[in-house]
């Protein structure tokens, strides 16, 4: 690391900020990419010591907040998200990510609101539009609220056609609604298995 931030030093004398910060984000997005998640949440922590200004610990938040997730930390998650937020609280990827921690916590009710400003916030026709009617739909889901949970899986969808979630998602929906909506779930079911396979088939060398 020293001599890494020596030759930082070198390459700009007067950085707008610490070098370490550049340093251990750089090696945390590297660990990040290869799956080791605890390597990653330790270099972020210690990017997050040499920021100088708002928008890098904004980042360095948010980016320990999504590898605390994929560890399932989600309470860790959450307070990370929060500190974006208490920053910028219209952050639409902040508000997403820690509504679906908040969902994955059990806390419907919060998870809900974040990703329904979310949704309230974005460009409805943005990549993260689709996610945002899937985490919708699973919220909805968890509630009991059938009915609004099949309507955000149609529209993540029509949005994304080829995506299996929202598939599976409607036809546990549909299932719940009881048995004179069983075809319309295994409709469903078909779709998502087919979607399924053609992911697997991707996935082989």
């Amino acid at each position: 690391i020293d001599e890494w931030s020596y030759e930082l030093w070198e390459l700009d004398p007067n950085p707008s900020h610490d070098p370490i910060y550049d340093i251990f984000r750089a090696r945390g997005d590297g660990h990040y990419a290869r799956g080791h998640f605890a390597d990653a949440i330790s270099d972020y922590t210690n990017a997050l010591a040499g920021c100088r200004n708002a928008k890098d610990l904004e980042l360095m938040y948010l980016h320990r907040g999504v590898a605390y997730g994929e560890t399932g930390k989600w309470t860790d998650a959450i307070e990370d998200y929060t500190e974006v937020l208490t920053r910028n609280g219209e952050r639409i990827d902040a508000l997403i990510n820690r509504g679906a921690a908040y969902l994955n916590c059990g806390d419907i009710d919060q998870g809900l609101q974040d990703t329904q400003k979310a949704h309230d916030l974005d460009d409805p026709y943005s990549e993260s539009h689709y996610l945002i009617h899937s985490n919708l739909a699973d919220g909805y889901l968890k509630k009991g609220e059938l009915d609004e949970a099949i309507k955000h899986c149609t529209e993540a969808i029509e949005l994304e056609p080829a995506f299996r979630e929202p598939y599976e998602l409607r036809s546990k929906a549909y299932e719940s609604k009881g048995p004179q909506y069983r075809k319309l779930a295994e409709t469903d079911k078909r779709k998502a298995r087919k979607l399924e396979r053609k992911e697997e088939g991707r996935g082989q060398p």
